[in-house]
């Protein structure tokens, strides 16, 4: 694998940061339905190999219900929920299942956990995600910018404006992970490493550094993460 982008850190800094893993349900590129692909296994012992100390890895799980009911509208939204909660749970087991395989020197620098477990513990996701919800209901250019980029990242199937809005959700509750990194039990993981880029990490990267919105930039935590591309 190598380093194809960087977006607010230089490599020589990257070995300064703590490191998160978000794995999401459909990236093909971690997962074969809930069956983890070599990627997360080299993902994994990458990210031990630079981190500074810790590595997080979070199973992004109820925020991928807004994708799951535009997906799946054949089912109501209680069944979508019982469905994702399986896939889930055996996401997170299999993942546990290769860092419970590592040597147990580098088990004790890693942990899983779920989405609900960072949203309660960080200290600005609350807040931020009632800022960009508050911005995407009042402000047009906020809306029209989200929704843009939804529709240039999402381009395996057309849907209706209504149901673009739904995935737009997505996109805000994701917002304050991407912007600012996770804080978990005290320790802030800096560095967010992910295999690809979109139209929606564009934005954000643009909102970070003022391009875009800076009177919503003003708004939030000066706290910013760091991203880095790896495949």
């Amino acid at each position: 694998m190598e380093i194809r982008r960087l977006f607010n850190i230089s490599q020589e800094d990257i070995s300064k940061n703590n490191i998160m893993v978000p794995i999401c349900v459909w990236n093909k590129f971690f997962l074969n339905d809930t069956k983890p692909t070599q990627n997360i296994v080299d993902y994994i012992q990458r990210a031990l190999e630079k981190t500074k100390e810790k590595v997080i890895v979070i199973v992004v799980d109820e925020i991928q219900i807004s994708n799951r009911i535009v997906r799946n509208t054949t089912h109501s939204v209680e069944q979508n929920q019982r469905r994702l909660m399986r896939k889930w749970i055996e996401i997170k087991n299999n993942i546990q299942e290769i860092i419970d395989k590592l040597p147990e020197e580098q088990q004790k620098y890693i942990e899983v956990i779920w989405w609900h477990e960072y949203a309660v513990n960080d200290p600005f996701c609350k807040t931020t995600t009632d800022i960009v919800y508050k911005e995407f209901e009042n402000n047009s250019d906020f809306r029209n910018a989200i929704l843009k980029s939804i529709k240039a990242s999402i381009v395996d199937r057309k849907f209706s404006e209504e149901e673009y809005l739904i995935l737009c959700r997505y996109v805000l509750d994701e917002f304050s992970i991407v912007y600012h990194g996770p804080t978990y039990k005290n320790t802030f993981y800096w560095l967010y490493m992910y295999p690809f880029t979109d139209e929606v990490l564009e934005t954000i990267e643009k909102i970070k550094i003022g391009s875009l919105f800076p009177d919503i930039k003003n708004k939030l935590n000066p706290q910013q993460n760091s991203v880095i591309l790896l495949n």
